[in-house]
């Protein structure tokens, strides 16, 4: 296990993933950080770039807000859950706020995530 996170309830009550830890394993090329660091590791260091910090700390920050206090919520198919939000990335020099970039994170209905990305969109 990588990580974890106390998240939820997402959806309303007729169809929710209910509160509990959710967590991040190593997993695999498919799913989890492996996924995340071969599959969009390259989109979050774009972003962390601007702040001159690693990729891990960016793609974490939006983990934590996505699932700690998600914009959007939204039941996806196969019993899985999109959380999203909105990143602030902030100039370290100026300290003003350069780029706003919506965040999207993917978790199963046994609280783990499977994936999370940058998107101009957030959960469909």
């Amino acid at each position: 296990m990588i990580r974890t996170w106390h998240g939820g309830p997402y959806g309303p009550p007729e169809n929710q993933l209910g509160a509990g830890d959710i967590t991040l394993k190593c997993g695999t090329e498919n799913v989890g950080f492996r996924h995340i660091v071969n599959r969009h590791g390259p989109q979050w260091q774009t972003l962390a770039d601007i702040e001159g910090r690693n990729w891990r700390d960016i793609a974490d920050m939006a983990l934590t807000k996505n699932i700690t206090n998600p914009d959007q919520t939204a039941p996806q198919d196969g019993g899985k859950w999109c959380v999203s939000s909105e990143i602030y990335l902030v100039n370290k020099d100026s300290g003003e706020v350069v780029k706003t970039k919506r965040t999207r994170t993917i978790l199963t209905d046994k609280h783990e995530v499977l994936t999370t990305f940058p998107t101009d969109d957030g959960c469909n």
